[in-house]
């Protein structure tokens, strides 16, 4: 298989414990992505669709008798208009299926856009339940479990792309890439499903984080290449295998340093960082960079690897001098 090789893998959008709820919003990104629908007309479908479904629960709970009022079921099930849900759920799909497309894409191309389209939206505000945990919500607790208390006076503005931090929902991604470049996974295969899902988590990615419409560092491949990461292998005893996953790595994080856009990003939150950072960016900083560097130096000069890949690192750490 040649490097320009793309080929397009399933991506798990429908499970087989789908409810009406999951397959309406699900529908809509299925149309996007198999370009059925633009990007514009599938953000303003799911705004609709959000904002109708959040409204319509908070209306029926209000009309009763007393008004939000819950039997013990509902209140366990946590019924309720619920947008931060349905917004999360929404992110964790996006994280599940943008491995499957390759960078370039129209498909990789739409779910960016998306979010973009998202962000352009007007904001507003939509009900959504919020919960209120006590102390044998608390798993190391030996009190009876109780159901959170809900409170239903609670808004959410959609949409929060761009305007927010979103670190929780980027952890989605994170869960994503653990499951793709765990430790002697696939990754080290060249031409692996593993190892082309990983390059194409990190061209969408490192694209969603430089346009500032969610900051994935948390899953940035870069960390990997590092001889500190768990994921890094001992080429003393891995003489084979450990150069070949370097190499799946550094296809991978490449995405991060190739194109100026995103290659100044990072630069600026390592040089903006003066510690290690916090959250997703606990990797940006100026060590990290120069740490980097003298990784594709390595590679570089090294004779494990091949030379189309020694070449790669090369470009990698000049275009890297070139920030300083």
């Amino acid at each position: 298989m040649s490097y320009n090789d793309v080929p397009v893998f399933e991506p798990h959008l429908f499970e087989e414990d789908d409810d009406e709820e999951d397959l309406a919003w699900k529908n809509i990104i299925n149309k996007l992505v198999t370009q059925q629908i633009t990007p514009v007309q599938a953000a303003k479908a799911l705004d609709e669709w959000v904002t109708r479904d959040s409204t319509t629960r908070y209306e029926q709970l209000q009309q009763r008798h007393p008004p939000f009022s819950l039997s013990p079921g509902e209140r366990a099930f946590r019924v309720g208009p619920h947008a931060s849900g349905l917004f999360t759920n929404l992110v964790g799909v996006v994280a599940k299926i943008c491995s499957a497309y390759p960078p370039g894409h129209a498909a990789q191309e739409s779910l960016i856009e998306l979010f973009q389209a998202l962000k352009a939206l007007p904001p507003h505000d939509v009900p959504t339940t919020t919960y209120k945990h006590t102390t044998a919500d608390e798993s190391d607790s030996d009190e009876e479990y109780e159901a959170p208390e809900l409170t239903f006076d609670g808004k959410m503005i959609l949409w929060p792309i761009g305007r927010e931090p979103l670190e929780q929902h980027a952890w989605d991604f994170s869960r994503e890439s653990e499951e793709i470049a765990y430790p002697f996974s696939d990754v080290e295969v060249f031409g692996s499903e593993k190892q082309l899902r990983w390059r194409n988590m990190q061209s969408f990615i490192s694209r969603l984080t430089a346009l500032e419409l969610m900051d994935c560092s948390c899953a940035c491949a870069l960390p990997y290449l590092l001889p500190n990461h768990v994921s890094y292998p001992n080429l003393e005893v891995h003489k084979m295998g450990g150069p070949r996953r370097i190499t799946g790595d550094l296809i991978a994080a490449a995405y991060w340093l190739e194109t100026d856009k995103i290659r100044k990003f990072v630069f600026r939150q390592c040089k903006n960082n003066v510690s290690s950072g916090v959250g997703c960016r606990t990797y940006w900083n100026m060590n990290t960079w120069n740490q980097l560097k003298s990784q594709m130096s390595f590679i570089s000069s090294s004779e494990r690897f091949e030379h189309q890949i020694r070449d790669l690192a090369q470009s990698l750490r000049e275009k890297m001098e070139s920030e300083e």
